[in-house]
């Protein structure tokens, strides 16, 4: 059987075609009056006949699994490639983990140092507020007692420690 080619499609074997080119399939002229039943046209005037549609399907399906068979082959030619990249993956994803627990139970131990911390912080500045008014105290107590000349190097002494002025007075040298 020879190829004739109509339209891109090979109609050779299109059971309505007659030998002179005319299609012998009958077919309703929607365009007359009467929707009038015609029989036989031309094969070229007629680009979506069945035929020619069953055609461009079966060539479309057959490009489709052509394309699939490549698709295929180049998967099965990079599987051990996609193999040894899932394997890393797996490998970085458990390091990743391992390193994110690390960091998590670091995290942990610096919360709990924190919290001691701050309960160091006001426990301590609670003492130095404390000793603070305790200073303020001795202060106001050497204040008003230094009038008095046998204890006012004592006092002066006592004053000097509490202001950080200068080294304090050895005590063998505080006349008593």
């Amino acid at each position: 059987m020879t190829e004739e080619i109509i339209d891109g499609i090979d109609v050779s074997g299109c059971y309505w075609k007659c030998k002179d080119g005319d299609c012998v399939m009958y077919y309703a002229d929607l365009s007359s009056d009467n929707n009038e039943i015609v029989y036989g046209f031309n094969c070229e005037d007629n680009p979506n006949c069945y035929y020619k549609q069953l055609q461009r399907a079966k060539r479309e399906l057959q490009e489709q699994k052509e394309k699939y068979e490549i698709l295929k082959k180049t998967l099965e030619n990079h599987e051990p490639i996609l193999k040894c990249i899932d394997a890393s993956v797996k490998v970085e994803n458990m390091e990743l983990k391992e390193a994110n627990e690390e960091l998590q139970a670091e995290n942990e131990k610096l919360k709990t140092e924190i919290e001691e911390l701050k309960r160091y912080e006001y426990t301590y500045l609670d003492k130095f507020l404390d000793l603070k008014q305790a200073l303020e105290e001795i202060r106001q107590f050497c204040g008003t007692y230094m009038n008095n000349d046998a204890v006012r190097p004592i006092y002066e002494n006592i004053l000097k420690i509490i202001d950080g002025d200068s080294e304090p007075i050895p005590d063998d040298e505080i006349p008593f």
